[in-house]
């Protein structure tokens, strides 16, 4: 039986922006979603005046398109339901508030892994963490969260760390978010594996993107969901894990690389 795979969703979108094409291959898994209390529509639509309201009309809404989602991709959803930074007076890119963030992601995320993982514990789960590309303070909360429990997960989860959609789509956001990650991971030295995208499996990918509708004011853009990676040949998705020499587990080695395979695998 091959690993389980467990995908970590700042948003009830991100996992599908950036992944979607890696979850349809994989077939399935865990989506963890964490901050999903939310006033954040991009399509116009009616909701209530009222503030406390709007929070559970917009929350219901994205959930239910984060539902359907799931059900497509035979994912099994855990929403911790944390507030997104504008319910608590504060911007959604000030990383000011990371530390804050961090603290109250850690233990409820940690806790839920470790139940996950407790499941099956003869084989080690894959875990899919978002980069913090775009300097979201959600996502790069994740990533250090996830950074700093290595030691903790590193024995029920192999970690990868995946390029944030639509944010990766831009080249000096795509470069900036990666050096962010290298020092929030300690300079460790990562393996880049890009996940190609057929133009079925692309346009596959797209009809998921657009159940998210409340966040799309038309059709969703194409361009905004492949990483603006240096020579990418095509529609793509690309994740980053530890560059472990052959017969090693888990400590990484000083070559860097940028070799490319299927985000399920790995190389040598």
């Amino acid at each position: 039986m091959p690993p389980r795979a467990v995908f970590l969703s700042p948003h009830h979108d991100d996992v599908c922006y950036s992944l979607a094409g890696t979850v349809a291959a994989i077939g399935g898994g865990d989506l963890v979603d964490l901050f999903t209390r939310s006033t954040y529509v991009e399509r116009a639509m009616p909701l209530p005046a009222d503030p406390a309201a709007r929070v559970e009309a917009v929350t219901r809404l994205r959930a239910a398109e984060d539902e359907a989602f799931a059900a497509r991709c035979g994912l099994e959803r855990h929403d911790l339901g944390l507030d997104e930074p504008g319910l608590r007076g504060r911007t959604s890119f000030d990383l000011r508030a990371l530390r804050s963030e961090v603290e109250r992601l850690s233990a409820p995320l940690l806790g839920l892994l470790e139940r996950l993982a407790a499941r099956d514990r003869s084989q080690r789960a894959m875990l899919f963490c978002p980069l913090g590309i775009g300097g979201h303070v959600n996502h790069v909360a994740t990533l250090v969260a996830v950074a700093a429990a290595l030691p903790r997960l590193s024995p029920s989860y192999r970690v990868y760390f995946y390029e944030d959609l639509h944010y990766a789509s831009r080249a000096d956001a795509r470069e900036a978010g990666l050096e962010r990650a290298r020092r929030a991971l300690r300079g460790a030295a990562l393996v880049r594996r890009a996940v190609p995208l057929s133009p079925r499996r692309f346009a596959d990918k797209m009809a998921l993107v657009a159940l998210y509708r409340s966040q799309h004011r038309g059709e969703p853009d194409p361009s905004r969901f492949t990483p603006a990676a240096p020579g990418a040949a095509g529609p793509h998705e690309a994740v980053w894990s530890f560059a472990e020499p052959p017969g090693a587990r888990r400590e990484p080695h000083a070559h860097q690389s940028s070799r490319t395979g299927p985000a399920c695998s790995e190389s040598t």
